[in-house]
């Protein structure tokens, strides 16, 4: 036991003597929605706005891997639903292969997803009050960041499904997002 307690003092000490680098980004972004509650004839949706931030600590003493916290949140629009949003949040990893300028990078969000449906009517008369759903979510994500913080994303959100009666019973919605970010580091 006390071994174990001297080799987490040492990890803590080690991670305090070395710099500490946060990190905060933004992305604004195009999602194509797949799935089946979205890609059956009657549910066909075209797309939507999609918005995206997280805040991650970046570990080691070059700063290429990081792990935090990511959100997700898109309004999709189209078809009988006229409009709905989905929801990720959840833990995120990244990973960059160089910590400055031109580089690839790789992440992955795992976390709690949901899908909210607005109230229909037509001519006055409700159709279906709004419902939301919940799930797990999974968003794995490709990238290229250019020197200075800016980035080029391609995020996918696994399809998951949702149970929501008055739209579309059981159905998984996920997408496509094709998105412009900023990326900002924090060095301590």
């Amino acid at each position: 036991m006390k071994q174990i307690a001297l080799i987490f003092a040492l990890s803590l000490w080690a991670l305090s003597a070395s710099a500490q680098t946060i990190s905060a980004s933004g992305q604004i972004g195009w999602i194509i929605p797949g799935g089946s509650g979205v890609n059956e004839e009657n549910y066909d949706v075209g797309g939507g706005l999609n918005i995206a931030v997280d805040a991650l600590y970046h570990l080691g003493d070059e700063g290429k891997l990081g792990v935090g916290i990511g959100y997700y949140t898109g309004i999709l629009a189209g078809g009988l639903l006229d409009a709905f949003g989905m929801r990720v949040i959840g833990v995120k990893g990244l990973y960059e292969l160089k910590s400055e300028g031109f580089t690839p990078y790789f992440g992955l969000t795992i976390g709690a997803a949901s899908l909210e449906t607005p109230e229909t009517s037509i001519n006055g008369m409700v159709v279906s009050e709004s419902s939301s759903a919940t799930g797990l979510g999974l968003v794995p994500q490709i990238g290229i960041k250019f020197g200075g913080g800016f980035y080029i994303a391609g995020d996918y959100v696994v399809p998951t499904n949702f149970d929501i009666e008055e739209i579309m019973a059981t159905g998984s919605v996920g997408g496509l997002i094709i998105s412009l970010g900023y990326r900002y580091k924090f060095n301590f």
